[in-house]
């Protein structure tokens, strides 16, 4: 029997190996696998590259596959329509997290045996036929060469058209091969040999394939009004990252490219390419993406792949769930997933607590996750060098890779720490809970912030259980009210946004960093707005310092005091670790400084100004570069909700409603005037934005004496009651 493995191995996949290379280079139609056809091939490429040992081994697993499926009555299938025909064609499969765990499930499982489809409709009936038909017909036609191949080994004749064909139908090839009982080792070893020397082939020229790929996206016109820093990134990026993948990563992309129409368009191959990534190339490109400007479609592609992460098939769901019955005392589950994530995936369930029947959300890393978090960090860390040395690369103010994966890689590693995620889930939810009026359009409702609570756990477990929240996403809730309410989603972003800064700078110091519309549902109930916040696997807490850090920041850059950003950057860097001396730093600020300052170059927010400085050399801590990640995807939340603020003028507004914090902290260094605070806008009669905005540096203006003193006036009254019971004259109020 394992002669009929054997034989069924080399001419039913290596037709289709050889059909594949055909079909992706010359037919526009759609082609797709059958479920007999990916079975095969995934034994093949189980095979690809290993010993001669282990190829046998695999031939003598799929043996047993092939004996389960022939002893299967043929079942017949109906149809509605032809996409039920074509999903029934493909067939149920695994879709895991890697090959290995594919053929592991499936041979679990029962597989399924001979099928033939019975349509409702005649001319449904024969518009599938037709498509089997051609199939067949194509694939033997390719084959002719291979069976010539296959005959020289065995020393038989070619067989015809119509045995060909014959050989490609699936239930035919296995009743066939299952006559022929001869079982001569040495030819079988043959056979062995050839089937997976195909598949290696395949592996090669698949892989070849997918690395052009980068380069069709940046040449292909999708990347807007484009400079050349994207294109070569994308086609120096793909062709790197997926030629170092490890072999059995390599085999786990080329399974699911085999479960896709075979002719995919160049946009729908650079999705799956993208999505068949690791968390941290995907972050990578992400980053990429929201800076380099990219057009408005390819821009709302990587928005669509935040929530397009594939599934952990159910059957591996159901095994993590059951292991931790003890621990939770599940009454039900739900094996379909409520989302997933590219490191994590949810579910609904329900447990008994002592108050009754509970529902709750599970969330658990996917399995073997860390694998594929290590591999990438690898690969990316091998890249880092090629790209931050190549000259083009810096001519053209490239960010510099090497600290970028460092900091991504730290960001990913920290979701692994569940316990650690769950303190963080906790902190939020002791200081995020508020309720903030909110009008708008003619409305007047409460917003109300919460974070669900958690169910206890213990450091051994794999899952992380809350309660049950009610809430959609943001885009759907607008998309319900966007007649009624058309600037719904400025407002929701805007004040979320307004909540984020006024914890982490003016209150307890705690962020959450990964606040993409993946991360917060949206109730709409009437008198108030629920705003629930999910997913603590990143974030942090910075101290007292870093707050006035970067109010300092931001004051620097508003005044145009170049020594002021030079000498807080320096002080909030690890100084240790820094490659550039605070006297180069110093100097490059100031020119960079003296450039916007004269309107040469724009005026930069926070978050460009400390990517810029982190190009340098400078290497801050975790917690800062965390918090500027935070910055930028909120930013972009902003410009996506059609919003006029940005991070920094919303951070501005908020120091102006906390004037009596900020002046303390700020003034007790000594390094602003009282000059340049009213200049700020933290006194009575601050100047217009259109005033700040005087120069197009984004300096501000100098106020004049009549502001001047009644901001004086003012400052007596309010600050010298503070509970830190200060004078003006104490803090050496300058004017």
């Amino acid at each position: 029997m394992l002669r009929v493995a054997l034989q069924f191995i080399v001419i039913q996949a290596c037709v289709v190996l050889l059909a594949i290379g055909v079909w992706a280079q010359a037919r526009p139609k759609p082609v797709f696998l059958s479920y007999e056809q990916r079975v095969v091939l995934s034994y093949l490429l189980a095979g690809a590259g290993e010993t001669q040992e282990k190829q046998l081994e695999i031939a003598e697993r799929f043996e047993k596959t092939v004996q389960r499926y022939i002893a299967k009555p043929v079942e017949v299938i109906h149809v509605a329509n032809f996409q039920e025909f074509l999903k029934a064609y493909q067939g149920p499969w695994p879709g895991s997290y890697s090959l290995k765990s594919d053929l592991d499930l499936l041979e679990k499982a029962e597989v399924r045996g001979v099928v033939r489809f019975q349509a409702q409709s005649k001319a449904l009936q024969q518009q599938i036929e037709g498509f089997i038909l051609r199939q067949q017909q194509d694939l033997a036609s390719m084959a002719k060469p291979l069976f010539q191949e296959i005959a020289s080994v065995k020393g038989s004749t070619t067989p015809s058209l119509a045995e060909s064909v014959a050989l490609t139908k699936g239930a035919d090839i296995l009743s066939r091969l299952a006559s022929n009982k001869a079982s001569d080792r040495t030819w079988k070893q043959a056979w062995v040999l050839t089937g997976f020397g195909k598949a290696s082939d395949l592996l090669d020229q698949q892989l070849r394939f997918i690395q052009q790929t980068g380069q069709e996206v940046a040449m292909s016109g999708k990347m807007g009004q484009q400079n050349d820093m994207i294109m070569k990134f994308l086609s120096f990026a793909f062709q790197e990252y997926f030629g170092r993948l490890s072999l059995d990563t390599k085999k786990q992309i080329i399974s699911q490219v085999m479960g896709q129409n075979l002719n995919l368009d160049m946009e729908k191959k650079f999705e799956l390419m993208v999505l068949s990534a690791g968390p941290q190339f995907q972050k990578l490109l992400q980053i990429v993406a929201r800076e380099a400007g990219l057009s408005p479609e390819l821009l709302k592609l990587f928005k669509r792949l935040e929530s397009k992460a594939p599934a952990i098939p159910a059957a591996i769901v159901k095994v993590l769930f059951e292991n931790e019955r003890a621990r939770y005392q599940w009454v039900d589950y739900k094996l379909e997933p409520l989302g997933t994530g590219t490191m994590a995936q949810v579910h609904k369930g329900q447990i008994m607590t002592p108050q009754g029947v509970q529902d709750v959300v599970i969330r658990f890393l996917k399995p073997e996750i860390e694998v594929r978090v290590r591999e990438d960090y690898r690969i990316l860390m091998e890249m880092a060098p090629i790209l931050d040395n190549d000259p083009s690369f810096k001519k053209m103010g490239f960010a510099k890779m090497e600290p970028m994966i460092k900091d991504l890689n730290q960001t990913v590693m920290d979701e692994f720490n569940l316990q650690d995620t769950m303190a963080r889930q906790q902190k939020a939810k002791e200081v995020y809970p508020r309720f903030d009026l909110l009008k708008f359009q003619g409305y007047k409702n409460y917003v109300q912030v919460q974070v669900p609570a958690m169910f206890p756990s213990d450091k051994d477990s794999k899952l992380m259980v809350q309660e049950l929240v009610v809430g959609d996403k943001l885009d759907k809730v607008v998309e319900q009210y966007k007649e009624l309410i058309p600037d719904f989603k400025k407002v929701i972003v805007e004040k979320m946004a307004e909540i984020w800064l006024d914890e982490v700078l003016f209150r307890s110091g705690f962020f959450h960093s990964d606040l993409h519309q993946g991360n917060f549902m949206v109730n709409f109930t009437e008198p108030r707005i629920e705003l629930t916040i999910l997913d603590y696997g990143m974030g942090g807490t910075i101290s007292k310092k870093m707050q006035t850090d970067f109010l300092m920041i931001g004051s620097a850059i508003e005044l145009g005091r170049a020594d002021l950003l030079a000498e807080t950057y320096w002080s909030l860097s690890d100084t240790d670790k820094n490659e550039v001396s605070k006297e180069v730093l110093t100097r490059k600020i100031s020119e960079k400084m003296a450039l916007i300052l004269s309107g040469k170059i724009p005026w930069e927010s926070i978050d460009k100004w400390t990517a810029w400085t982190v190009n340098l050399g400078v290497r801050y801590p975790y917690e800062f570069v965390s918090l500027n990640r935070g910055i930028v995807i909120l930013d972009r939340l902003l410009v996506d909700a059609g919003s006029s603020k940005s991070m920094t003028s919303i951070a501005r507004q908020g120091a102006v409603r906390n004037a009596r914090s900020v002046f303390a902290e700020v003034r007790a260094r000594k390094s602003l005037s009282f000059t340049e605070l009213v200049r700020l806008g933290f006194f009575p009669n601050p100047l217009s934005d259109a005033a700040k905005k005087a120069k197009l540096g984004g300096g501000l203006s100098a106020p004049s004496p009549l502001v001047l003193q009644k901001a004086k006036v003012r400052c007596q009254s309010i600050y010298t009651s503070s509970r830190a019971a200060f004078s003006l004259e104490s803090l050496g109020l300058d004017f």
